[in-house]
């Protein structure tokens, strides 16, 4: 088997330079450009191939991340699994995956990362401060870094990549107050959680900077199952021209229970939730939604965290990504008699 050290020797250059030329990172760019070319054609030539398990054994690391959630069986994961496994597999790192229930305990999950050796961690879909906190600090002592991914409390120095949910409600008020619209409806599944208090508040900004105050009857909070029903016949009884849901579900579930008693949408009544999941486009009609680009932020997240696998000293740091508004037939003009 090819080692580094052969390399070496066919260049007349220490096997330190080699090493890390071959490693990449901001060791390698202390290198000129023409050296580096050097030692990646002889790596070539010789039939190198890079030995991961002898890098653990160097470094305590090896080139797997590990991806923390609770979430594996909904879309949202998947989305953002996506971006990280396509950036991943360009840069020679596997991904581990480290599913946790709801019964779960940080110092435990802590240790079986450093346990495992793992370059570093991604977490999504933890809104627990104190979790988040002590995973945190455990894997820091290890130089193990974490990125949280998605929607999630401030905790101390950590590296956050979130979707701006404070730009998603404003740009859900903006299209339907485009479209004529003057009197809603916010329902919200999970109004416990940031990412919805953020959704209703930049909602609500946005429509105060309209001109129009949302009146508390407007926020109707966790309809369940057991009260979709009620929830409709609110909305029928005081039957505003436009609802905003601050999931795709909901959307959905607002939509069957509306047609049940013979309310069209969007003739009657415009409808539009969050998410942008496969489904929408198999509803009749289908769900105008606001998309989270989840993929993207996956993508940005392994980024941040290669960056620091490679030696940058961890700083908070927080970027937002942007929501898009994707338009289909479940919203339309506000019918005239309330609109403008």
């Amino acid at each position: 088997m090819v080692a580094q050290k052969d390399i070496a020797l066919k260049l007349g250059i220490s096997r330190t330079a080699v090493s890390a030329i071959l490693s990449g990172g901001p060791n390698a760019e202390k290198f000129r450009p023409a050296m580096r070319r050097k030692v990646l054609k002889a790596a070539e030539e010789l039939g190198y191939q890079h030995n991961a398990l002898a890098r653990a054994i160097r470094t305590g690391k090896n080139n797997v991340i590990g991806f923390i959630t609770q979430g594996l069986q909904n879309e949202y994961t998947g989305r953002l699994l996506k971006g990280i496994v396509e950036l991943t597999s360009q840069k020679d790192f596997f991904v581990k995956i480290i599913p946790i229930e709801q019964e779960r305990d940080a110092s435990m999950l802590a240790k079986q990362c450093i346990g495992q050796c793992l370059a570093g961690v991604i977490i999504y879909d933890i809104a627990e401060p104190e979790f988040l906190s002590i995973l945190h600090d455990m894997l820091k002592k290890h130089r193990i870094p974490l990125v949280i991914a998605g929607g999630s409390p401030d905790v101390g120095q950590c590296l956050r990549i979130s979707s701006d949910t404070l730009q998603g409600g404003r740009i859900a008020f903006e299209y339907l107050y485009s479209l004529g619209h003057r009197t809603f409806a916010l329902p919200s599944d999970y109004s416990w959680a940031a990412y919805s208090q953020n959704l209703l508040k930049g909602f609500a900004d946005a429509a105060e900077d309209a001109g129009i105050q949302l009146a508390d009857q407007a926020l109707w909070r966790d309809p369940d199952k057991t009260n979709i029903d009620s929830l409709c016949d609110r909305l029928v009884g005081k039957m505003p021209s436009a609802c905003f849901c601050n999931t795709d579900f909901l959307a959905l579930q607002v939509i069957t229970g509306l047609q049940k008693r013979n309310i069209r949408v969007p003739e009657d009544i415009s409808v539009m939730g969050r998410g942008n999941l496969k489904f929408c486009m198999s509803c009749c009609p289908e769900i105008t939604s606001i998309d989270e680009n989840l993929s993207e932020i996956g993508q940005r997240a392994t980024t941040l965290l290669l960056e620091h696998i490679d030696g940058n000293d961890t700083v908070p740091y927080l970027e937002y990504f942007p929501h898009k508004l994707v338009i289909r037939n479940s919203t339309a003009s506000a019918p005239a008699e309330k609109g403008i």
